[in-house]
């Protein structure tokens, strides 16, 4: 039982860390200089949805993120440049 436990808490972070990735990857191909995006996934029987928002200022911006699943959940940002 404590095994599967770990298995099924080890689906739930894959899932929220595919969620994330999905909904930041998809803002970004968006127009504009403020986003906001929806982003889902699973791994087995573990689902997760997040949301991402990303804004821009001039060649400069920044990305947050964050999703959930079940009980757990996870948060994350990231900045970037473009030229």
């Amino acid at each position: 039982q404590v095994l599967e436990k770990a298995q099924s808490y080890s689906r739930s972070i894959g899932a929220m860390g595919a969620t994330a990735s999905n909904a930041a990857a998809a803002a970004s191909g968006l127009p504009g200089s403020s986003k906001v995006a929806l982003g889902v996934g699973s791994v087995g029987d573990q689902a997760a949805v997040g949301l991402a928002y990303q804004q821009s200022f001039g060649h400069f911006g920044v990305t947050v993120s964050g999703a959930m699943s079940g009980a757990n959940t996870q948060a994350g940002g990231g900045a970037g440049f473009s030229w």
